[in-house]
């Protein structure tokens, strides 16, 4: 669960929901000589699905008696978040190989930025194991990618690095724009095509991959209030820069519950998640100067 504090009112958004901005971020993604590695589709269907493993959590949260809200995805054990990252890079081989190799990775990325000192030596040790597993599942989908008449040309260190680092550009983005607890923010290593052409998501080449990378900085700077609108359903307005999108405007939302009163336990946080008011949580990011 990702919880937005509008001072008088929160709003409670889904991590599927969160990942499936990340997904509408992605299908807007490379204008302006920004790169779109190919295969573009998958790395699309992964910025969409990769938090599906939320799924079951987020219909029923568990009451916070501390805040008297959901425990959103900060606040949850380690051992929590090793289950639901095992079963998002399950779910999302059932269909696409490659998206499920982005998932992993990108899991990992996320799993390495945890400070396990803290932690005790039974889950230390649950790392361990769930490290391991990973690391086994990617092997097993390069191996299996390698000999694929498709992806095959793709499967190579700097192509998956590119994938890796935009989908946690994406995801990134989305959960910023959601949470709002900043005016501004700067992206640093976004991957541009410095020479040749986007391929198309279905065009095969016998010799693989011949972009050239390069990288830039993103800056979203907010216009307006940082609450304004939400609650009557108008898009919060940011502008970014230099423009990443291939359209002019890029129109962002998602379903969030409307929580207007802390819950007092978790048969009332039960009843908001079955009956609350659903309103659309809504971004516009437009080019900036």
């Amino acid at each position: 669960m990702v919880i937005r504090n509008n001072n008088d009112h929160w709003l409670l958004i889904t991590q599927p929901a969160h990942a499936w901005l990340s997904g509408q971020i992605a299908e807007n993604w490379g204008g302006h000589g920004f790169a779109r590695p190919a295969p573009w589709k998958e790395l699309c269907f992964a910025a969409a699905r990769h938090d599906d493993g939320w799924v079951d959590r987020d219909i029923q949260p568990e009451w916070n008696p501390d805040t008297g809200l959901p425990h959103d995805f900060k606040n949850i054990p380690m051992e929590d978040h090793m289950s639901i990252w095992k079963q998002s890079a399950a779910l999302a081989e059932y269909s696409s190989r490659f998206a499920a190799l982005l998932v992993s990775r990108h899991i990992m990325g996320l799993f390495s930025m945890h400070d396990f000192s803290r932690e005790t030596e039974s889950v230390r040790l649950k790392a361990g194991h769930f490290k391991s597993r990973q690391h086994a599942l990617q092997q097993r989908l390069i191996a299996d990618l390698e000999v694929d008449s498709f992806y095959g040309p793709f499967i190579h260190d700097k192509n998956l690095e590119q994938h890796f680092r935009l989908l946690s550009t994406f995801d990134y983005l989305s959960l910023f724009l959601i949470l709002g607890e900043s005016d501004e923010t700067e992206l640093d290593d976004i991957p541009t095509l410095e020479r040749g052409h986007s391929f198309e998501d279905d065009t095969l080449l016998e010799s693989g991959p011949l972009h050239e990378y390069g990288s830039n900085k993103v800056r979203l700077s907010r216009r307006g209030s940082p609450t304004e609108g939400h609650a009557k359903e108008h898009p919060e307005a940011w502008h970014v820069s230099p423009w990443p999108f291939a359209t002019d405007i890029v129109m962002l939302r998602c379903d969030a519950i409307l929580l207007e009163e802390q819950c007092a336990h978790q048969k009332e946080l039960d009843r908001v998640m079955e009956q609350g008011r659903r309103v659309p949580f809504t971004a516009e990011l437009n080019p900036g100067s």
